[in-house]
């Protein structure tokens, strides 16, 4: 339900009180008067009203010591209006360095009273919603920094691992390949060995590129997505080619098992060997459960299972 408007009216002059109170009413204000400042400032507190019409000149308190009264301001919450039937500059300059917003002389017609009260009211309710809207944006650009700065820190620690992998890799590498040497000039079993030191290898490199594609793509494919501003974009972009160029030198023999297969149908693939469901995959690539139906049907027709009762995950764990 719309809320009535509250108006003051703080003036000692009765005839004008009941006209202006009258008018406003047929408008469909709620109005409330006061005879004085002092009388005025006990009303505002007591129904803060969104508008006040004050006269400066009124016994016991006048305009002036009620501005300071209630502490009249640029961005108050109310609109004040000055009445007045004289014609001193300074007073006006005064008002408005005080933080009125309009002064109207007398005498005025009802007519300027009312386009009055529905500008001022209408300007306030506007500064209210900016203000609002200000105020949730500030809110939603934190809870995003804030986000950006969980994400990011989530990302250099799966990046700070994978390094660390990739160290042991090249040592383990180098003792293979000192390892080499010696068993060239081995018998046939020693031969044996060799063969089974690539094939840990192979399967090393396979598991090292399902990391990148598990523990860190994902994550930065939805940074990427999220509001993020140039600066952070650069350093994700950034980012994503360091991986690349990490990842590089183990990218051919996984390549050479999916060459037939599309880069979706490869995440996909990959996805599927970890054990998720369809939903799970959908949530992850953030891509619609029908779009992985399709994915997973044209992977069974490429990899030679369409038609068959054969497990899909069963037989990449097997073959790929």
């Amino acid at each position: 339900m719309k809320k009535t408007p509250k108006i003051l009216i703080v003036d000692d002059d009765r005839h004008v009180q009941m006209a202006i109170t009258i008018a406003l009413v047929n408008e469909g204000y709620e109005v409330y008067h006061a005879n004085d400042g002092k009388q005025g400032v006990k009303v505002f507190h007591e129904q803060t009203p969104e508008l006040i019409f004050l006269d400066l000149m009124m016994p016991v308190m006048d305009g002036y010591e009620f501005l300071k009264a209630v502490q009249i301001k640029h961005d108050s919450p109310f609109a004040l209006v000055v009445l007045t039937g004289h014609d001193d500059d300074l007073a006006i300059k005064r008002c408005y360095e005080m933080g009125i917003d309009f002064f109207l002389r007398k005498p005025f017609s009802m007519a300027e009273i009312c386009g009055l009260a529905r500008r001022c009211i209408e300007l306030k309710r506007l500064e209210k919603e900016r203000s609002r809207l200000l105020t949730e944006l500030q809110d939603s650009r934190n809870q995003l920094e804030q986000r950006v700065k969980e994400r990011t820190f989530e990302l250099s620690e799966a990046v700070a691992s994978l390094e660390g992998e990739i160290r042991e890799h090249h040592r383990t590498s180098k003792k293979l390949e000192n390892k080499t040497v010696a068993l060239q000039e081995s018998n046939i079993a020693l031969q044996v060995l060799l063969k089974r030191r690539d094939q840990e290898k192979a399967q090393y490199d396979m598991e090292l590129i399902g990391k990148i594609e598990k523990l860190i793509q994902p994550y930065l494919d939805k940074l990427k997505e999220s509001k993020v501003n140039a600066a952070q974009k650069n350093i994700l972009n950034l980012v994503e080619q360091n991986l690349n160029a990490i990842a590089s030198p183990y990218l051919y023999s996984q390549l050479s098992l999916f060459i037939k297969l599309t880069a979706k149908e490869i995440q996909v693939s990959n996805l599927i060997k970890q054990g998720m469901s369809t939903k799970e995959i959908a949530s992850v690539l953030d891509i619609s459960t029908r779009t992985v139906e399709t994915h997973r049907y044209q992977i069974r027709k490429k990899i030679g299972l369409q038609g068959r009762k054969t497990n899909l995950r069963q037989e990449l764990l097997k073959t790929y």
